[in-house]
């Protein structure tokens, strides 16, 4: 099974919060299950790393990537995923932002789960499969 780590996730992993996250990740990898992000994500914390200006949070992404399986490249067929989903959010009135409904239709075209902390905002994504590991 694939679970893409969505970008709230890989904060909280990369700060070394959230115990009980740490352990499902380590328990999901010894499974042999695949862990990635989305290339969107990883522009998305290289985006903060370098608005922060901080060379610090840079080496944590270096050294979280290191451990995950794979960061996912976009291409044709996740953009055309994007469009059917944000048309459909749009028609319902209930956009969740341009880049959350990108790493949607990334996980839905590699048929991946989205392990966020946002159930409630990914939720409105028809027919994606999304967990919570934080333990509530």
């Amino acid at each position: 099974m694939i679970f893409m780590l969505d970008t709230d996730i890989c904060s909280y992993v990369m700060r070394e919060q959230a115990g009980s996250l740490l352990s499902v990740l380590h328990e999901k990898s010894v499974e042999g299950h695949d862990l990635c992000i989305s290339v969107i994500t990883y522009q998305e914390l290289r985006f903060g790393a370098e608005r922060a200006g901080s060379a610090k949070f840079h080496k944590r992404i270096d050294s979280f990537c290191e451990r995950i399986d794979s960061i996912a490249d976009w291409r044709g067929e996740q953009a055309d995923t994007f469009a059917r989903v944000q048309t459909a959010l749009l028609a319902r009135g209930r956009p969740i932002g341009f880049t959350d409904a990108m790493i949607a239709s990334h996980a839905l075209t590699l048929d991946a789960t989205l392990v966020t902390n946002n159930v409630r905002h990914f939720s409105q994504v028809d027919g994606l499969r999304h967990e919570s590991w934080m333990g509530d």
